[in-house]
């Protein structure tokens, strides 16, 4: 039987490299909105590129799929694993090399999570570009697969422009890539490039070598409300023309409200719609922000100058994620829609698609600097697929993206029609052959199934096909 040659295969490659534990492999099966479950067949965890290049190369031999994973906060089933699949993940791979002082870079292996890096460059005063709530348990290798961005691309990009080099361990090519910190490479498409949002479906990254950004010495935090979103939005068209912004977040009433339920403290500040400005220079920023925040002409504002006093006003948007989760399953939809038409589409959510949905309860919050909104939605069941689908017609018929930061998956593959043509689905299809011509790595992920249908119709609630 070919999975008992694979497994067997595993074996010989290190005694320690494969469990069918049970009380191990459940928590890994299960994405993060607790909304999809799968399983395994077993669990692989590679220590280092040859151990993962072996692996992937037998799986290729005897022709097992495999679902890569890394720190598991996929919130789209993007690494949830099938039944039929082995699950492999980079838990062992988290070595980080001291940063390069020079070059301003450091190279992590794909385990390592992004605090573990950052922890790596504080010494330096440095840290790496992109932050984000999960950032205690997202992986490198899992960030770079879906190009994550969190709350700083409106100053330093999405995980792609962090991307230096990159190793990547494929079926078709084995392990290729470099991890030179070169910040100029015009030697043809850029590897790194390449990986990055591909989800794992052309490869498993095995290292990364990545951009390291100064950490300033000035920063303001500021907490600010407004009676609508309109106004938060001419708000943000202003301060966006700063210099000095570095995260540009909001938050709706309802979100607050049962944020402040889940800390059992009242905001600092009330309204209607919230933004959160972080600003950040080697200069002097106290009268550049007060003018800043003046011109915004919030209702109210909060202004935090010291390291405590900017982790309580950050409290209020990162706590956000984990009282939704306390409220129910969420559906969770990642959009992100032209600056200028967000306005539109946030009215669209609370008003039409509130009123035709008047169970659900709707928790709005984002990053408006680079257009990113997340609309979760509690009181929908795990499998009502037509809700999804409703808000992220909407998005893309806007000329928006229905996938702005948290990938694609198995969730939303059948949708992704949506925001590409036929001729960009084959052009993603060539690439994938090329790198994985048997189709073994994350199955159904990113690409819709050429046989049609959902990923995840016709199963039980809250199950993976």
């Amino acid at each position: 039987m070919a999975l008992a040659r694979f497994l067997r295969s595993c074996e010989e490659i290190s005694p320690r490299l494969l469990t069918a534990d049970p009380d191990i492999i459940a928590p890994l099966c299960t994405d993060w909105t607790r909304r999809m479950t799968g399983k395994a067949l077993g669990l692989v965890r590679p220590s280092n590129e040859e151990e993962l290049a072996a692996v992937v190369g037998a799986a290729v031999e005897e022709g097992v799929q495999l679902q890569l994973q890394g720190g598991n906060t996929s919130l789209v089933a993007g690494a949830t694993p099938l039944g039929d699949t082995v699950l492999v993940t980079s838990a062992r791979m988290r070595a980080v090399q001291e940063p390069d002082l020079v070059s301003l870079s450091i190279t992590a292996e794909a385990g390592a999570t992004a605090a573990e890096v950052n922890a790596a460059l504080a010494p330096h005063r440095l840290k790496l570009g992109v932050d984000l709530a999960s950032r205690d348990s997202a992986t490198i290798g899992g960030m770079v697969a879906t190009n994550a961005g969190g709350i700083h691309v409106v100053r330093y990009g999405s995980m792609r422009a962090q991307l230096l080099g990159i190793r990547l361990v494929t079926p078709a090519q084995g392990a290729i890539g470099r991890l030179s910190p070169l910040y100029k490479d015009n030697t043809g498409p850029h590897l790194a490039a390449i990986a990055a949002g591909s989800e794992g479906t052309f490869g498993m990254v095995v290292a990364a070598a990545l951009r390291a950004v100064p950490v300033l010495s000035e920063s303001v935090v500021a907490l600010m409300s407004f009676p609508s979103f309109s106004a938060v939005a001419e708000a943000v068209r202003r301060i966006r023309l700063s210099p000095a912004v570095s995260a540009l977040e909001f938050m709706t009433a309802s979100g607050m409200d049962l944020v402040s339920r889940h800390l059992g403290r009242t905001p600092p500040v009330a309204g209607a719609v919230y933004l959160l400005a972080e600003f950040e220079s080697a200069f002097p920023l106290l009268d550049h922000v007060a003018a800043v925040v003046d011109d915004a002409s919030p209702s109210t504002s909060a202004l935090a100058f010291d390291r405590r006093g900017r982790a309580e006003l950050w409290r209020w948007r990162e706590a956000h994620t984990e009282a939704i989760a306390t409220a129910g399953i969420a559906h969770k939809m990642d959009v992100s829609l032209p600056i200028s038409r967000l306005e539109e589409f946030v009215e669209w959510v609370e008003g039409p698609f509130a009123a035709d949905n008047p169970d659900l309860h709707i928790y709005l919050f984002g990053h408006l600097g680079d257009g990113n909104v997340h609309v979760n939605l509690v009181g929908a069941e795990s499998d009502d697929l037509a809700t999804d689908e409703a808000v992220l017609s909407k998005a893309a018929a806007m000329g928006g993206s229905i996938s702005a930061e948290h990938g694609i998956g198995r969730l939303k593959a059948p949708l992704l029609h949506l925001v590409r043509t036929s001729s960009e689905i084959a052009a993603l299809r060539a690439l994938k052959d090329a790198f994985d011509p048997d189709g073994i790595l994350n199955s159904g992920v990113l690409l819709p199934s050429r046989t049609g249908g959902h990923a995840i119709s016709g199963v039980a609630p809250g199950r993976l096909a």
